[in-house]
């Protein structure tokens, strides 16, 4: 193409532009609810359960990411769920075996037909007592055979510092006759509890060392067929005297209830 050189060169239409590249995406928002519940869902399954539930429906609502962490805390929150569930039943199933399997490992038998041992029925004084057994095997046959309402004087002879009662309280002597069956040795004050209940239901505990004559505490080791009479003494206020029960009771066995006199 020519042109005059005394004239300027003609114009050329305008080049287009390039394209201009578009403006980067933002990244979407990552829920914090959505990972809220995903962490909590390992640490404390409520507060993950509810907190991915939320992060679902703000993922949803809001349209920000997360929804995946929000389903997979749902999931893990689910899944303790049932695993706290499924523990619940194995400890009630293991509570009630281990209930049966105490039943059948301690057994108590009564040897008089006056009363149940109960203590609305107890058992009538020096009536044959009551057999405690273990693993099935009979222990111990204890028997409440006498009581002596007031040994104040006989406590202060046997031991010169021993306290008095308090106001309207006398010492209790208790005559209980033991007899260890089976083979295996036992020591009575280690295996056997007696105690004084009034009859509005307090228990009174006895007295240690009062230093009377066949002291139950002093008792030794004992074993088969082994008997021995024991002396045991409680501090009982004169107005529950003869009204309570003598309450018995084994190491592994039921408590049994015998007749105040």
């Amino acid at each position: 193409m020519s042109y005059d050189p005394r004239q300027y060169p003609p114009q050329h239409p305008g080049q287009p532009y390039p394209p201009q590249p578009y403006p980067p995406v933002a990244p979407r928002r990552t829920e914090p609810t959505a990972i809220l519940g995903l962490v909590f869902a390992f640490v404390f399954w409520p507060a993950g359960l509810v907190l991915s539930i939320i992060g679902m429906g703000k993922t949803k609502r809001e349209g920000t990411d997360g929804r995946g962490l929000a389903i997979g805390g749902l999931v893990v929150s689910l899944l303790s769920l049932v695993g706290t569930v499924a523990a619940i039943l194995a400890l009630v199933v293991f509570g009630r075996a281990a209930e049966r399997a105490i039943d059948e490992f301690s057994e108590t038998q009564v040897h008089t037909t006056s009363g149940t041992g109960t203590r609305s029925d107890p058992l009538a004084l020096d009536g044959g007592g009551v057999t405690f057994s273990s693993m099935g095997d009979p222990d111990w046959t204890v028997d409440v055979v006498a009581v002596d309402w007031d040994v104040d004087e006989a406590v202060r002879t046997a031991d010169e510092f021993a306290e008095t009662p308090d106001a309207g309280s006398h010492f209790v002597k208790v005559e209980v006759e033991l007899t260890k069956e089976g083979t295996d040795a036992g020591t009575p004050w280690t295996e056997l509890d007696l105690s004084y209940v009034t009859a509005d239901g307090v228990t009174i505990e006895s007295e240690p060392g009062t230093g009377l004559e066949d002291d139950f505490m002093d008792l030794g080791e004992m074993y088969g067929d082994a008997r021995a009479t024991a002396s045991i003494v409680f501090e009982i206020p004169e107005a529950d005297a003869r009204t309570g029960a003598w309450s018995v009771e084994a190491l592994f066995g039921d408590e049994v209830f015998f007749a105040a006199e």
